[in-house]
Protein backbone atom coordinates (compact mmCIF):
# COMPACT_ATOMS: atom_id res chain seq x y z
CA UNK A 1 0.00 0.00 0.00
CA UNK A 2 1.42 3.49 -0.77
CA UNK A 3 1.91 6.26 1.70
CA UNK A 4 -1.07 8.43 0.09
CA UNK A 5 -3.50 5.08 0.40
CA UNK A 6 -2.27 4.85 4.01
CA UNK A 7 -2.99 8.23 4.56
CA UNK A 8 -6.66 8.13 2.41
CA UNK A 9 -6.99 5.04 4.74
CA UNK A 10 -6.31 6.70 8.22
CA UNK A 11 -8.81 9.66 6.69
CA UNK A 12 -11.52 7.51 6.29
CA UNK A 13 -10.41 6.25 10.16
CA UNK A 14 -10.60 9.01 11.48
CA UNK A 15 -14.11 10.76 10.29
CA UNK A 16 -15.40 6.92 10.80
CA UNK A 17 -14.29 7.59 14.78
CA UNK A 18 -15.31 11.26 14.39
CA UNK A 19 -18.62 10.01 13.25
CA UNK A 20 -19.09 7.36 15.90
CA UNK A 21 -18.09 9.54 18.94
CA UNK A 22 -20.51 11.72 17.79
CA UNK A 23 -23.44 9.25 17.99
CA UNK A 24 -21.65 7.77 21.39
CA UNK A 25 -22.41 11.20 22.56
CA UNK A 26 -25.96 12.03 21.08
CA UNK A 27 -27.16 8.69 22.53
CA UNK A 28 -25.74 9.22 25.59
CA UNK A 29 -27.93 11.80 26.33
CA UNK A 30 -30.53 11.08 24.77
CA UNK A 31 -30.82 7.62 26.76
CA UNK A 32 -29.21 8.85 30.23
CA UNK A 33 -29.40 12.54 30.14
CA UNK A 34 -26.35 15.00 29.94
CA UNK A 35 -25.76 15.10 33.13
CA UNK A 36 -24.48 11.16 32.74
CA UNK A 37 -22.46 12.55 29.84
CA UNK A 38 -20.79 14.96 32.08
CA UNK A 39 -20.29 12.77 35.05
CA UNK A 40 -19.74 9.51 34.00
CA UNK A 41 -18.89 10.00 30.02
CA UNK A 42 -20.30 8.15 26.83
CA UNK A 43 -18.77 4.83 27.83
CA UNK A 44 -22.30 3.87 29.65
CA UNK A 45 -23.15 3.44 25.60
CA UNK A 46 -20.15 1.96 24.33
CA UNK A 47 -16.93 1.88 25.26
CA UNK A 48 -13.77 3.26 23.71
CA UNK A 49 -12.43 -0.51 22.73
CA UNK A 50 -15.50 -0.99 21.12
CA UNK A 51 -15.65 2.06 19.05
CA UNK A 52 -12.07 0.78 18.10
CA UNK A 53 -12.89 -2.35 16.89
CA UNK A 54 -15.75 -1.24 15.17
CA UNK A 55 -13.12 0.78 12.74
CA UNK A 56 -10.93 -2.01 12.30
CA UNK A 57 -13.35 -3.81 11.27
CA UNK A 58 -15.18 -1.88 8.90
CA UNK A 59 -11.89 -1.10 7.63
CA UNK A 60 -11.69 -5.01 6.49
CA UNK A 61 -15.34 -4.89 5.32
CA UNK A 62 -16.14 -7.60 8.94
CA UNK A 63 -19.30 -5.89 9.39
CA UNK A 64 -22.28 -5.54 7.20
CA UNK A 65 -25.15 -7.30 9.84
CA UNK A 66 -25.86 -6.93 13.31
CA UNK A 67 -24.74 -10.69 13.87
CA UNK A 68 -21.54 -9.33 11.98
CA UNK A 69 -21.05 -6.75 15.14
CA UNK A 70 -21.87 -8.96 17.15
CA UNK A 71 -19.55 -11.39 17.00
CA UNK A 72 -16.69 -9.28 16.04
CA UNK A 73 -17.09 -6.71 19.15
CA UNK A 74 -19.17 -8.99 21.44
CA UNK A 75 -20.77 -5.44 22.49
CA UNK A 76 -23.88 -5.75 24.92
CA UNK A 77 -25.28 -2.78 22.62
CA UNK A 78 -24.99 -4.02 19.04
CA UNK A 79 -28.56 -5.34 18.97
CA UNK A 80 -30.18 -2.41 20.57
CA UNK A 81 -27.82 0.20 18.48
CA UNK A 82 -27.03 -1.81 15.82
CA UNK A 83 -29.29 -0.29 13.36
CA UNK A 84 -27.54 2.78 13.69
CA UNK A 85 -23.93 1.56 13.95
CA UNK A 86 -24.42 -0.11 10.49
CA UNK A 87 -25.52 3.17 9.11
CA UNK A 88 -22.51 5.27 10.09
CA UNK A 89 -20.25 2.23 8.81
CA UNK A 90 -22.04 2.22 5.34
CA UNK A 91 -21.14 5.96 5.06
CA UNK A 92 -17.73 5.38 5.29
CA UNK A 93 -17.33 2.27 3.92
CA UNK A 94 -19.99 1.40 1.00
CA UNK A 95 -20.85 -2.05 0.99
CA UNK A 96 -20.29 -3.56 -3.02
CA UNK A 97 -22.50 -5.43 -4.82
CA UNK A 98 -22.05 -9.18 -4.96
CA UNK A 99 -21.53 -10.73 -8.71
CA UNK A 100 -25.75 -10.15 -10.39
CA UNK A 101 -28.32 -13.15 -9.79
CA UNK A 102 -30.75 -13.53 -12.74
CA UNK A 103 -33.90 -15.65 -11.37
CA UNK A 104 -35.87 -17.05 -13.13
CA UNK A 105 -38.95 -18.69 -12.78
CA UNK A 106 -40.88 -21.67 -15.37
CA UNK A 107 -44.45 -23.06 -14.25
CA UNK A 108 -44.02 -26.90 -13.55
CA UNK A 109 -44.94 -29.51 -15.65
CA UNK A 110 -47.25 -31.60 -13.23
CA UNK A 111 -50.88 -29.62 -13.74
CA UNK A 112 -51.66 -30.70 -9.78
CA UNK A 113 -48.55 -28.86 -8.80
CA UNK A 114 -49.61 -25.18 -8.31
CA UNK A 115 -45.95 -24.37 -7.74
CA UNK A 116 -42.66 -23.27 -9.83
CA UNK A 117 -39.45 -24.34 -10.30
CA UNK A 118 -37.00 -21.48 -9.19
CA UNK A 119 -34.12 -21.72 -11.10
CA UNK A 120 -30.59 -19.36 -10.47
CA UNK A 121 -28.07 -18.33 -12.99
CA UNK A 122 -25.41 -16.42 -11.67
CA UNK A 123 -23.93 -13.61 -14.65
CA UNK A 124 -20.38 -15.97 -14.89
CA UNK A 125 -18.63 -12.97 -16.70
CA UNK A 126 -17.85 -11.15 -12.85
CA UNK A 127 -16.51 -14.59 -11.13
CA UNK A 128 -13.37 -15.55 -11.55
CA UNK A 129 -11.96 -18.27 -13.91
CA UNK A 130 -11.58 -21.79 -11.90
CA UNK A 131 -8.37 -23.01 -11.33
CA UNK A 132 -7.98 -26.27 -13.43
CA UNK A 133 -6.10 -29.48 -11.36
CA UNK A 134 -2.49 -30.32 -12.86
CA UNK A 135 -0.83 -33.62 -12.87
CA UNK A 136 2.28 -33.93 -10.28
CA UNK A 137 3.67 -36.70 -12.97
CA UNK A 138 3.04 -35.85 -16.44
CA UNK A 139 2.46 -32.15 -15.57
CA UNK A 140 -0.86 -32.11 -17.66
CA UNK A 141 -4.01 -30.13 -16.76
CA UNK A 142 -7.24 -32.02 -16.20
CA UNK A 143 -6.52 -35.00 -13.75
CA UNK A 144 -4.31 -35.48 -10.51
CA UNK A 145 -2.36 -38.78 -10.41
CA UNK A 146 -2.46 -40.97 -8.17
CA UNK A 147 -0.39 -43.74 -6.32
CA UNK A 148 -1.79 -46.61 -8.56
CA UNK A 149 -1.93 -44.90 -11.76
CA UNK A 150 1.79 -44.72 -11.77
CA UNK A 151 3.45 -48.11 -10.67
CA UNK A 152 7.25 -47.56 -9.72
Amino acid sequence: MSVEDKEHQQEKDRALRMDLEKWWRDMTVKKYTCGHLRNLGAGLVMGTTTRDRIVECARYGKIRTIANLDRETKWMGANEFGNDILKIIEEHYPIDLPPTIFIEVTPSSEPSSNSGYLHVRRDDSVLPAKRQVKCSVCHLEGHTSSFTDHPL
